[in-house]
């Protein structure tokens, strides 16, 4: 999800960068309209569950009637003279809220549990192979990404 105050920062900076070099232009720009809601509300949401809190929806409706005077008001003839514009905007918002529950204790527990299932892999796979090998690979990866002193 794109922050909306990343959007205001970057048109900001693209408005310091365009219109010096605009100066002689006339350049508009618009930027974009942030409406925000608050939803205060308690629920009771089960671990990994969803809960919706609440929404708004928008919606505007309107129509433009233009045409050359007292022609597009001739009966008969005004669809000629006359142009008539409809539109519509619609616009929905919701806030939901997901559920996690976080055991710091149990997610350690498990985490020592999968290193210590991936060591026990590791040294099985290297019975097969000669000690010295194992020694050395085992010395190499100890050392990889440290500085020399």
């Amino acid at each position: 999800m794109i922050n909306i105050r990343w959007i205001s920062a970057i048109a900001i900076f693209a408005t310091i960068l365009v219109l010096p070099s605009l100066a002689s232009a006339q350049v508009v720009i618009s930027l974009p309209t942030v409406r925000t809601f608050n939803v205060n509300t308690t629920v009771m949401v089960p671990d990994g569950g969803q809960m919706l809190l609440g929404g708004v929806k928008r919606g505007a409706y309107g129509s433009v009637t233009r045409g050359l005077p007292g022609l597009s008001n001739l009966p008969g003839a005004s669809r000629l003279f006359k142009n008539r514009g409809i539109g519509q905007q619609i616009g929905s918002s919701t806030a939901s809220v997901t559920a996690r529950i976080i055991i710091a204790r149990e997610q350690e527990e498990s985490l020592l549990a999968e290193a210590e299932r991936r060591a026990k892999a590791r040294i099985a796979e290297n019975r097969n192979l000669d000690p010295k090998v194992v020694r050395q690979a085992e010395r190499m990866s100890r050392s990889i990404g440290r500085r020399r002193r």
